[in-house]
């Protein structure tokens, strides 16, 4: 071309995709291509259509984007700067992925999207996911987590940004590059329980995936997979609080940063297995998916708000694992010096938690100890254990005296002192209760016991003091509210027996004296009913010389008695014959004697009286 003359030219050309796993950065297929476009010449613009299907996106360089037809559209011009301009493309036909779905037992529904030029890594995932995942389900002791479908999806490995595969976990996809790695294939999967759901740390999560991924492959015989050897001294080293994601690694620092992190959350996570064991760690696992309190009581365990960060873990770690080595892990690897300083608070109230535990003598903290314990409160929890251990101590003196009085101690106070969640005031009038019932039962069972008067026994007849006791024992160890009332009622039943037994004395007196009264009373009055009845003598012979008349005028009627004859009744009482006689009674000391009658001697002489004339009346003794 000479001087003032142009040309315009148009090359095209094809650019040689790269075969899977091949060391070119170029891949074209039906369902991805990524490739680089460049600008050339002095000065110059680059156009970059991708045909219509599929997703693309550039990075690198200034470029607009636009679609057309289904097609998408990058262009930049007027470059000036040509050395320096560039684009990555990438673009992606989901639909033109193979598909092949994993239905196992438990839910497990995973389906892996691979390029259809790579039937390897289709096969080799399919395979490694159908055989690992219901080991890293036995070994983590969790059920599968996802609910919906697990995409796994092949991906360049560039694109990967410097890692070998990424979980998104709010998607439920796993990308995992070309590079066929079955620790890194089971890694991933392992994210399906190891993300920020479980914990909030990514070395716990990273080091969890590592060490069940490894173990995994260990149960399908293709094991040996271990973490690099790191110390925390290396120049590398981050500890592990403060090891986060750095998005893409660009820079060799930044690359050997991550690298540690992996290794030294692996190297964690394994000793911590190792430590508590496979069970051990299982059942951390668990309370931590199911949010449990790590300083558990009676009872179902409660559960606790926020997330399950380092602090947690390590109270699971001690608490739920038993571990024996935790601690000085955390310090060596974890925590900052600021952060490791909480450490030595910590082991303080744990000392006191684990002399609170011994004191309760198989009664555990309650909540009113153990929340602040988790909440990792430790001035609180501290005050709150002082409190818990005088309660013991009165928990102590009230199971001596119910051991010495023979009475089982009711449930109550341990109920009221487990359940105790903000206050202990309820397990201190528990305490209170049993403590005046079982002084007023020792009361009782004194005053049972000991010796008796007379007066008291005499007062208790009718009574049973010993069913009232043994009733009030039985209500104590029922827990019943009114055991206290019945042994005081038992007491007092005793003490007033001496007056009950004076006034049953005066009323048996009062009453004997009273029946011997009206003993004498009756004596009296039959002796003196017997004096009323007067004992007529017989008259003398002189006297019945003299016989009444029989006939005439004179003459007594038939039947008479001596009434008819001017003798009157005597009280009523029948009056004897002529002829009776009525013995008199021989005088007594409390009776009037009873005289004798005296009878007049009859004259010497007496001049027969005139056979006109009516006869004397008979005589008759006087009546005392």
């Amino acid at each position: 071309l000479f001087y003032h003359q142009s040309a315009t030219v148009r090359v095209t050309f094809d650019l040689p995709g790269g075969a899977p796993r091949s060391a070119s950065d170029i891949r074209v297929g039906s369902a991805f291509a990524t490739f680089v476009a460049w600008a050339f010449g002095d000065t110059g613009s680059v156009r970059v259509v991708v045909p219509a299907g599929f997703t693309a996106e550039g990075t690198g360089s200034t470029a607009t984007k636009t679609t057309s037809g289904g097609a998408t559209i990058f262009r930049a011009t007027g470059i000036a700067d040509i050395g320096t301009w560039y684009l990555v493309v990438n673009a992606d036909r989901e639909s033109a992925l193979t598909s092949a779905r994993i239905d196992l037992s438990g839910g497990v529904h995973v389906v892996i999207r691979a390029w259809p030029e790579d039937a390897a890594w289709k096969k080799q995932v399919t395979e490694l996911l159908t055989r690992g995942l219901p080991k890293l389900v036995e070994q983590t002791g969790l059920a599968w987590p996802v609910t919906t479908d697990l995409s796994v999806f092949e991906v360049h490995t560039p694109l990967l940004e410097g890692y070998a595969g990424v979980f998104h976990e709010r998607e439920d996809k796993i990308e995992i590059s070309e590079d066929l790695d079955g620790l890194t294939i089971l890694h991933e999967a392992s994210h399906a329980w190891f993300n920020s759901g479980l914990f909030d740390g990514r070395w716990i999560n990273e080091g969890f995936a590592d060490t069940y991924a490894a173990r995994a492959l260990d149960a399908l015989g293709k094991g040996g997979q271990a973490p690099g050897s790191v110390s925390p001294t290396d120049k590398a080293s981050v500890r592990l609080v403060d090891w986060t994601h750095p998005g893409r690694i660009t820079d060799e620092a930044t690359n050997a940063r991550e690298h540690y992190g992996y290794d030294a959350s692996w190297t964690v996570i394994r000793a911590l297995v190792a430590d508590i064991g496979e069970a051990g760690m299982r059942d951390v696992l668990r309370a931590a998916q199911a949010r449990r309190i790590a300083y558990a009581g009676s009872g179902v365990p409660e559960t606790v708000g926020g997330t399950n960060d380092w602090r947690r873990f390590l109270d699971l770690l001690d608490e739920v694992g038993r571990s024996t080595t935790a601690h000085d892990v955390f310090r060596r690897w974890v925590l900052t010096n600021a952060l490791a300083d909480q450490l030595d608070v910590r082991a303080a109230a744990r000392t006191a938690y684990a002399t609170l535990v011994a004191g309760g003598a198989g009664w555990l903290p309650p909540l009113f100890v153990r929340g602040p314990m988790s909440d990792w409160n430790f001035a609180l929890a501290t005050t709150r254990m002082t409190d818990a251990l005088a309660l013991l101590a009165r928990r102590d003196e009230i199971v001596a005296l119910a051991g010495r009085l023979g009475v089982t101690v009711p449930a109550d106070l341990r109920t009221a002192y487990e359940s105790a969640r903000d206050t202990l005031d309820d397990a201190n009038r528990a305490a209170d209760a049993e403590t005046a019932a079982l002084r007023a039962l020792d009361t009782a069972i004194g005053a049972v016991a000991a010796p008796r008067a007379p007066l008291v026994t005499l007062g208790l007849l009718g009574t049973a003091p010993e069913a009232a006791l043994a009733d009030a024992r039985a209500a104590f160890s029922a827990g019943r509210p009114e055991a206290a009332a019945q042994a005081i009622a038992v007491t007092a039943l005793i003490d007033g027996a001496v007056e009950v037994g004076r006034g049953r004395l005066v009323a048996a007196i009062v009453g004997l004296v009273a029946v011997i009264v009206l003993l004498i009373v009756a004596i009296v009055l039959v002796r003196r009913r017997r004096r009323r009845h007067p004992a007529l003598v017989a008259r003398p012979a002189e006297d019945m010389a003299h016989p009444m008349p029989s006939t005439g005028p004179d003459a007594a009627p038939p039947y008479a008695t001596l009434a008819d004859q001017s003798l009157g009744p005597l009280d009523g009482d029948p009056v004897a014959g002529p002829t009776d006689m009525i013995e008199t009674p021989e005088p007594t000391d409390d009776a009037e004697p009873i005289l004798e009658p005296e009878t007049e001697p009859a004259p010497a002489e007496t001049e027969p009286a005139p056979a006109e004339t009516e006869p004397p009346p008979a005589d008759r003794g006087d009546a005392p």
